[in-house]
């Protein structure tokens, strides 16, 4: 058989081997977080396992396929063995899982797992290349087209994935059918190495000019460089994978995006590379020019980075409906951005093995010993990136550090020539300590969530852009995590950008969330909090008599930034009850073998990776099976940015687990499921008793439950008609977690989401109770009204229950809206009683005080609008815009020594406040 088509057959076998090396990798980490844990620490032990697997099984099939007699054919039997236990792993993973062994024993454990599939594939390189790399002259370009094919693989292997086989087929029959490609590709490949023991060689070429003899480079100077630029190669995916987040959102379809564009340049610089590389005789400066490339490329991106959050929201407004044409303009933008230093990271293959040998005989075993050396490199710089670097020095200089890395590698293969090329890392780590940090503002515009909303109101881009205290920024394991202070007085939790929590709109949610399980529990000693967030829920809980309450949280900087909450909440965190535990809260219900009076479970978003698995049939077991007899198991699911169907599933997927489930609202978008172990039986006398304690009655302030008649206002249905709202469908189970990927869409859509206003009509009662049907009839139109946003009709409907926290909340937002506008028409009188009104419904709101401030100063009340701002600093102790906004209007009356008393108060909250500068000296 000619060259021409075994290059295409081999092409073939090798494309095909990439891909499904890439589908296996997302699955089987998927699989494995299921075992032990998806915190960073877990996964990050995981992936350096299986990425020592791949090294290893390179190194040691190098002097295999040397020796074998019938390289293709080996290379066969690893295709089939990877397909084998492709079919096995759901099998063997559920047995790691059933290992009485935790900790680090676990996650070893874990990894190991994988070790033999890696090992397969790491060992196919080599056998390859010794089949096919035959030729001294084209000895470079063969060992770098095999590269190259098995990377686009890859990519294709990535984007089928998340974007094709997962969401269509499901994680079963993608497994499935991805083995049987490994299977057939093994089938072909030994047929084939059958026929051909090896590749023909190809035509001696035709007699030239002696070439220029090559420039040699000791072999362990190459390896190392090697090695360098393996692990600034993964500490820049690492470090880029959580910078781009920023503006891709944290879906999964979002880190296959990622994912892509880094292989695509692989891919591209590989066999750009291997077209040059034999016609090279300084193999090793060429090498050392990569290196530098690299550095240069990748630190122009390290400024950039920082702003694409702000560049990027007119672009993604523009195509905010549509979740393909988002999709490629994140990929082209992802694309645009690395190709170069990817582009140069994928050459730098076939110029370090041609480099360390002219001889085809040595090629497969060289091939194995550098891909090993760059393997070692790799590993470090994945661990070291993810668990030490972007903690300690933070993403940008983390960056830097790659910077300096890729600039020791070529100082390691330049030094012998030019001395001076050993200052070259020097510059890297000047840059690093040298250049501007990024502006926090713009890292947390989160333009896949908001940039619609920012875009449509540029007065509120230009506030979130250029103002903000910020309180509080990490980037830490597994989020960049930041507190911000609003000029609005609103304090939110950002993670990635994205709004977690907030002091404004999400305090009665997260108020309630804490509060119903200690009110329907039969007791209340042992109380298992799953995810922090900024506190409130775990405030809510503490208002009760628990004994002990144990918060889980995956991320520790979510932890840090929680405590910037606690002068607001009553500092929950340093409560002697409250025991923290940073951890997967899935995975510690497993290991630990403790039982609760009440499990809250509250996951952020289900589009946000991950999350999904929180809400599968074998996480709702979990739970249920750690829950004491008359406990409650509550699961908050945010009902906005949800298909129906999804929501659906979720309410099938808990009720099979517990037939007795109940629905509520914490607000109209807000839902919460209740578990219960027996039919759920309201002890009036205990709910009141509960709610009757000095701390529940604070906590009502903001929750509204004062009464055992309050619980009404949030009921929706039981057991019946959830089961019929539900109706018949799939389950979400850990075999096939597809949430994960039907989530993210509704992001874009507009049709089949949620009708949360239609939900929130079908309200039953709690029991059959003349003053339960009134509060169920009030808390309907209530809620009609403030959706609507008609305000006379919503305070003709507060008549019926005036404490209607919800009700109450939207009432004071739509009075602060006739405030300024009566204001802005003249009629400063109407302007003032509205006023007025919103500070009683909201005293803790600074722009109802700020707003009566300006009315009384319009209306030359000097003395009141003093007054005022004194209150507005009196209830927002903490809030520097409290006392700067003080101060200006203390300036604007020449009050001066007193208005720089109030700069001064609002400085010491935050010395950086950017609205300050403007009344500084």
């Amino acid at each position: 058989m000619s060259r021409g088509p075994l290059r295409l057959a081999i092409t073939l076998f090798f494309l095909l081997s990439g891909a499904t090396a890439l589908v296996y990798q997302v699955i089987w980490v998927r699989m494995l977080g299921m075992v032990v844990g998806h915190s960073v620490l877990a996964i990050a032990v995981v992936v350096a396992t299986t990425m020592a697997g791949l090294g290893l099984g390179a190194r040691l099939a190098g002097g295999v396929a040397r020796r074998s007699g019938r390289p293709l054919v080996g290379y066969g039997l690893l295709e089939a063995a990877i397909g084998l236990f492709a079919l096995a792993s759901p099998t063997l993973l559920h047995l790691v899982g059933a290992v009485p062994v935790v900790g680090t024993a676990q996650l070893l454990l874990g990894g190991l797992a994988l070790l033999p599939p890696t090992l397969a594939m790491g060992a196919t390189l080599p056998m390859l290349t010794a089949w096919y790399a035959r030729d001294g002259a084209s000895l470079g370009r063969d060992m770098g087209w095999l590269y190259a094919v098995n990377t686009t693989g890859a990519f294709v292997g990535a984007g089928l994935a998340g974007f094709a086989l997962l969401p269509t087929f499901g994680q079963p029959a993608t497994l499935v059918g991805a083995a049987a490609v490994n299977l057939a590709v093994g089938a072909g490949a030994i047929a084939l190495g059958r026929v051909q023991p090896l590749a023909p060689r190809d035509a001696p070429a035709a007699p030239t000019a002696a070439a220029a003899p090559p420039v040699a480079a000791p072999p362990r100077a190459l390896l190392a460089a090697f090695a360098l630029s393996g692990g600034a190669a993964m500490v820049n995916q690492v470090a880029w994978n959580r910078g781009f987040s920023l503006f891709t959102g944290s879906t999964t379809y979002a880190f296959s995006l990622i994912v892509c564009a880094f292989i695509a340049g692989l891919a591209i610089g590989g066999y750009a590379l291997s077209r040059v590389v034999d016609r090279v005789s300084d193999r090793a400066g060429l090498l050392a020019g990569l290196n530098v490339g690299i550095a240069a490329s990748a630190a122009v991106l390290v400024p950039i980075i920082g702003e694409l959050p702000l560049w990027l929201l007119e672009p993604l407004a523009a195509r905010a409906d549509s979740f393909a044409a988002t999709q490629l303009f994140v990929f082209a933008v992802l694309f645009l951005l690395v190709w170069v230093p990817t582009l140069l990271m994928g050459g730098t293959y076939p110029v370090v093995t041609r480099a360390l040998t002219d001889d085809p005989d040595e090629a497969p075993a060289q091939v194995g010993r550098a891909y090993a050396w760059n393997t070692v490199g790799a590993i470090i710089g994945s661990l070291s990136a993810g668990l030490l670097l972007i903690p300690t020095l933070g993403l940008r200089r983390t960056l830097w550090l790659a910077v300096s890395l890729n600039l020791l590698a070529a100082a390691l293969l330049l030094a012998r020539r030019r001395p001076v090329a050993l200052v070259l890392p020097a510059l890297g780590v000047a840059a690093m300590l040298a250049a501007p940090p990024w502006n926090p503002r713009h890292m947390n515009l989160a333009p896949h969530m908001y940039a619609r909303d920012l875009v449509g109101d540029p007065a509120r881009l230009a506030e979130f852009r250029d103002g903000g205290s910020v309180q509080f920024h990490q980037d830490g394991l597994g989020a960049t995590v930041t507190v911000l202070q609003r000029a609005s007085g609103a304090q939110v939790l950002r993670i990635n950008g994205k709004t977690d929590a907030s002091t404004e709109d999400d305090r009665l949610t997260q108020g309630f969330l804490g509060s119903l399980p200690l009110l329907l529990a039969e007791g209340n000693d042992d109380v298992l909090v799953i995810g922090l967030g900024s506190g409130m829920t775990l405030a809510g809980t503490l208002a009760f008599d628990t004994e002990r309450v144990t918060v889980v949280e995956l991320l520790p900087e979510v932890i840090d930034g929680a405590r910037e909450f606690g002068g607001m909440l009553g500092d929950p965190l340093a409560d002697p009850r409250v025991q923290i535990v940073q951890d997967d809260g899935r995975h510690l219900l497993v290991r630990e073998p403790e039982r609760y009076d009440v499990i809250s479970s509250e996951p952020t978003n289900l589009f946000i990776s991950g999350m999904s698995t929180m809400f599968t049939v074998e996480a709702f077991t979990t739970m249920r099976d750690r829950l004491e007899p008359g406990g409650v198991v509550l699961v908050w699911i945010q009902g906005y940015l949800l298909f129906d169907e999804d929501f659906r599933t979720v309410a099938r997927t808990f009720q099979s687990v517990f037939p007795e489930a109940h629905l509520w609202s914490a607000s109209p978008h807000d839902l919460v499921f209740t578990g219960h172990l027996q039919p759920l039986v309201l002890d009036a006398d205990r709910i009141s008793a509960r709610l009757a304690t000095p701390a529940a009655a604070q906590a009502a302030a903001w929750t509204g439950l004062s009464t055992y008649a309050d619980l009404q206002r949030h009921y929706l249905m039981g057991p019946d008609a959830l089961a019929a709202l539900a109706g018949p469908g799939p389950l979400h189970t850990d075999a096939d977690p597809f949430l994960e990927f039907t989530a993210p869409r509704a992001l874009f859509a507009q049709d089949g989401l949620l009708d949360t206003r239609a939900l929130m009509a079908r309200r039953e009662l709690l029991a059959d109770d003349p003053a339960l049907a009134a509060r169920r009839d009030a808390a309907r139109r209530i809620e009609a009204a403030a959706l609507d946003g008609d305000l006379d009709a919503l305070e003709a409907a507060l008549v019926d229950d005036p404490h209607h926290a919800f009700g109450r909340e939207r009432r004071a937002r739509l009075r602060f809206e006739r405030a300024l506008r009566d204001a802005r028409a003249g009629d400063l009188a109407a302007a003032h009683d509205s006023a007025m009104q919103v500070v009683t419904l909201a005293p803790g709101a600074l722009p109802g005080w700020q707003l009566l401030a300006m009315i009384r100063a319009q209306s030359g009340d000097r003395d009141g609008a003093i007054t005022a701002h004194d209150a507005a600093c009196r209830a927002n102790p903490w809030s520097p815009y409290a006392h700067l906004n003080r101060g200006r209007f203390l300036a604007s009356i020449g009050e001066l020594p007193q208005a720089q008393a109030a700069l001064d108060a609002a400085l010491a909250l935050d010395p950086a406040l950017p609205e300050a500068a403007a009344l500084q000296p």
